[in-house]
């Protein structure tokens, strides 16, 4: 398993556990773009080049473990 697919499995583990209430909570911003939990998931699932950008922004913030 390479990295990003590492992370994105610890994305969805967390996103799974997230109370549905915080996933329209802001968590970063990338390229000037605010991001939600809704919107982070929507484009690591659909594995974008914004969801690997979400990704590794969510490790270099050490939010995923």
């Amino acid at each position: 398993m390479g990295k990003i697919e590492e992370l994105r499995a610890k994305f969805l583990d967390l996103y799974v556990n997230l109370p549905i209430p915080f996933r329209r909570e802001v968590i970063l911003v990338v390229d000037k773009q605010v991001i939600s939990w809704n919107v982070a998931y929507i484009e690591i699932k659909g594995e974008t080049a914004l969801g690997n950008k979400i990704l590794e922004e969510l490790e270099r913030l050490k939010l995923l473990g």
